[in-house]
């Protein structure tokens, strides 16, 4: 029981949150800056290596999942475009009869 409390006095002193869990308080103290240091900074060609390294690992679509999802895409403009027409031209009309209406 004590060295359990002694554990979470440790991560309040290091300003860790005491409700999550140990990966948790280690990433979101990693993350912030706020404690002064900087970010190292790397330089150019390490940074075009890391980007490319970082490329390789992406799942591109093939020539035919590419074309499919393209194809989709317009279908889908298409289809908004006609029902926000027709909604434009059903609220047109309404607006139309009510100012008719009043005059």
């Amino acid at each position: 029981m004590a060295k359990n409390k002694n554990k979470k006095m440790a991560r309040v002193k290091s300003g860790a949150s005491t409700d999550a869990p140990k990966g948790a308080a280690q990433a979101s103290t990693a993350e912030t800056s706020d404690s002064g240091t900087k970010k190292k900074r790397v330089s150019p060609f390490t940074f075009i290596q890391q980007v490319r390294s970082e490329t390789a690992k992406v799942t591109w679509p093939t020539r035919n999942e590419w074309g499919v999802t393209t194809l989709m895409v317009f279908i889908m403009v298409v289809l908004a475009s006609t029902f926000f027409f027709l909604i434009d031209i059903v609220i047109k009309q309404a607006i139309q009869f009510l100012i008719g209406l009043g005059g």
